[in-house]
């Protein structure tokens, strides 16, 4: 990183690792409150580039950055969010399946968890 008065040079590399860390760090739950967005953070954490301009072999601005790192972070979060809705159907699909095995239907348990992870897998698609 090679910074002047009025800029501040990345490499593309250096822009993923910052995205990158940005998304990892924990999100604030849903409900109650307020949307941060990644322009915000950035001018939270690091107030002394506030208003300079980032390069990758051209100028950009910490507009259009801010508006990448928060893509990036709803697709994050979103992947996360599938992930955790399709976790919670399979414990609700093996669920029903211990209830059809207690009505006297018989579903062995491997056969059960494997049916439901192939189900699971062609939703995906």
């Amino acid at each position: 990183m090679v910074t002047s008065t009025n800029e501040i040079h990345f490499d593309i590399e250096d822009l993923w690792r910052f995205m990158d860390a940005y998304a990892a760090q924990q999100q604030p739950t849903a409900e109650g409150t307020e949307e941060i967005t990644a322009k915000e953070y950035l001018q939270n954490k690091y107030p002394q580039m506030r208003g300079h301009l980032w390069n990758s072999n051209e100028l950009i601005n910490d507009d259009w950055i801010a508006e990448m790192m928060d893509e990036f972070a709803t697709l994050h979060v979103q992947q996360i969010a599938d992930k955790k809705v399709s976790e919670r159907l399979r414990e609700e699909l093996i669920a029903y399946g211990k209830v059809l095995r207690s009505w006297g239907i018989a579903i062995p348990s491997d056969i059960l968890e494997c049916s439901i992870d192939e189900y699971l897998k062609s939703r995906e698609k």
